[in-house]
């Protein structure tokens, strides 16, 4: 009888076992794909985010050239402003 009961004590202690290594695999199966579904929005976002940063240096580039533009246009027509001015103060 005591046999008996020890047998049924270490079948309890495995089954106990076994549930919670099974349990500690579950968990680490979700960790494992949780992990990885953060590593992909995290791509995404790097992704966006490049995309983003591309646009706006583009953005920077069309704005500064048409500064620049805008810049030159406003010599010349200070130029002939002043040109204008030259021939009509000519006797």
């Amino acid at each position: 009888m005591a046999a008996n009961a020890e047998l049924v004590l270490r079948n309890r202690e495995q089954n106990t076992t076994i549930f919670f290594e099974q349990q500690w695999k579950n968990l680490y199966d979700v960790v494992k794909q949780d992990k990885q579904e953060v590593l992909d929005k995290l791509c995404d976002l790097q992704e966006r985010f490049n995309n983003l940063e591309a646009m706006i240096e583009e953005k920077m580039r069309e704005y500064e050239e048409r500064i620049e533009e805008e810049h030159w246009q406003k010599l010349d027509n200070e130029e002939n402003h002043q040109a204008t001015i030259t021939q009509l103060e000519e006797p």
